[in-house]
């Protein structure tokens, strides 16, 4: 191999990791500078400074309990929306559309990952955050909003087949994803068949990589980057679809974490 090839190949490599080991460093301090964020707003709201709630560390079933109460809470504010509203309940893997606080649909949810902040938010703290809805500010999607309707006029009477709309949608996978307005991200892909899995994963790379580009002028210039706690979930591609098409754009979120 030519020396100086050689060189260049070392120095990039060199350079590629360094590049890494940079990246990891300062998303460390990003996530503790979001945790410390969370904990600090969600501390200094009003609810909280009414009612601070104690939690015994080592009592898992107290904790289980005001997490209930958290999330009942935060279903009877979403009740009183005249809007569709989502809910998230990680703990039993299931997706819900609400309206006026009645179920209209459910969805098992197959697969979730979700953002380690969340078990790492002081107890109290997180019981504060998850007793009132949260709020999509942004979504994007794989899929429109509403299906495309394509008619095709039949060319005399023996063609006409009355309220036969094709959804143009149908195969394209089913990924979207919700960010609340503070700063959440809830990302939903379809439970592809095996064969369609690397199809599928378009939208994941699609949004890592703008994510990544986005951090990249901060890595350069050893700024810390934002972190946005997550939540992704994997569902079947009819549920996912539905979901999507039925919650408006400031939609209700409410999360169910344990």
């Amino acid at each position: 191999m030519n020396k100086s090839l050689k060189i260049f190949l070392l120095t990039a490599i060199a350079i590629f990791a360094l590049t890494i080991v940079t990246y990891s460093v300062l998303k460390i301090i990003s996530v503790d500078r979001m945790l410390n964020s969370f904990e600090k707003d969600y501390a200094n709201s009003p609810s909280f400074q009414k009612q601070p709630i104690e939690f015994s560390g080592s009592d898992s079933s107290s904790k289980e309990i005001f997490m209930q109460f958290a999330y009942y809470n935060a279903l009877l504010e979403a009740s009183k929306s005249d809007s569709i509203s989502l809910v998230l309940d990680i703990k039993d893997s299931i997706a819900s559309l609400l309206i006026k606080g009645v179920t209209v649909h459910k969805a098992h949810i197959d697969k979730i990952k979700i953002s380690p902040l969340f078990k790492a938010v002081e107890p109290k703290i997180l019981y504060n955050a998850l007793s009132s809805p949260f709020i999509i500010a942004n979504q994007k999607s794989s899929i429109p909003k509403r299906p495309l309707m394509v008619k095709i006029a039949p060319r005399d009477t023996s063609e006409y087949v009355p309220d036969i709309i094709p959804d143009t949608t149908d195969i394209t996978p089913v990924n979207f994803t919700l960010e609340t307005s503070t700063g959440i991200i809830i990302r939903i892909f379809e439970m592809p068949p095996s064969s369609k899995t690397v199809i599928n994963l378009t939208h994941f790379v699609k949004e890592e990589t703008r994510t990544i580009f986005r951090d990249l002028p901060k890595i350069v210039t050893l700024k810390v980057p934002e972190y946005h706690p997550y939540i992704y979930l994997k569902m079947d591609r009819k549920d996912a679809k539905m979901i999507y098409r039925a919650i408006p754009q400031k939609a209700l979120v409410v999360i169910k974490i344990e």
